[in-house]
């Protein structure tokens, strides 16, 4: 199997994930069900974060300290920002007239939620620095060579 082959085939369940929620993303919910905008948001962003946990554990075995803790921060991240978007619809200030307190609890939920983000961005480094450091020390094959 090629290189590319290979590569695809990894995560693919996070990756099956994403896919998923992109399509009910761009699929319009709420012909079908009663929901806000935000809500809509929640649940893709709940599919996509429990795909990340289903694919830490399908590939335990396979992955490395930072890789596991990516995969499930990541998760983590994404399923707690669904669940907060999906029992907080008031958090579109579009949505009516929002009272100080909402508009309030919008402000601390995004400062929250953004410095989450920077906690998982540094795990994914660390990641990509432990998966770099792993292909530095496998040994290459002549098939493997680049021009």
């Amino acid at each position: 199997m090629s290189r590319i082959g290979k590569e695809l085939q990894q995560h693919i369940i996070s990756r099956s994930s994403l896919l998923l929620a992109a399509i009910m993303f761009v699929t319009p919910l709420q012909k079908f069900i009663t929901l806000s905008r935000v809500q809509h948001y929640g649940i893709c962003l709940f599919v996509a974060g429990i795909g990340h946990v289903l694919e830490l554990v399908w590939s335990w075995r396979s992955l490395k300290r930072w890789g596991r803790l990516g995969l499930l921060a990541t998760g983590t991240y994404m399923a707690a920002v669904g669940i907060t978007f999906y029992s907080n619809p008031n958090l579109d200030l579009r949505e009516g007239m929002a009272t100080v307190a909402q508009s309030e609890t919008t402000r601390i939920t995004g400062w929250r939620f953004s410095l989450a983000a920077i906690f998982v961005l540094i795990i994914w480094t660390m990641w990509m620095k432990e998966e770099a450091s792993v292909r530095e020390k496998a040994p290459r094959h002549s098939d493997d060579k680049q021009p």
